[in-house]
């Protein structure tokens, strides 16, 4: 099983519970991929967590090994997310 993140910050973001997330996944090996700019948003925000945000995808195509895509964020990354 392989996740996909899919995000955008806002100025609701609960960074602690994003941190929280990544954490989890990384310690317990869970494999998964995130969106390449909320990667680099997440990046700024989020020092001392570059082994986590490392896996990226930017494209369909990044998908094609992933069994879930996860939304993170508000309406607009959600409906981003379901074009993909």
């Amino acid at each position: 099983m392989k996740l996909a993140l899919y995000g955008s910050l806002t100025r609701n973001t609960r960074l602690d519970c994003v941190r929280s997330l990544l954490e989890f996944l990384y310690s317990h090996r869970i494999p998964y991929t995130l969106y390449a700019p909320y990667a680099r948003e997440l990046g700024e925000q989020l020092h001392g967590l570059e082994d986590e945000l490392s896996p990226r995808f930017d494209t369909v195509q990044g998908l094609q090994d992933c069994n879930y895509l996860y939304s993170l964020g508000g309406d607009g990354p959600l409906l981003a997310a379901a074009t993909l």
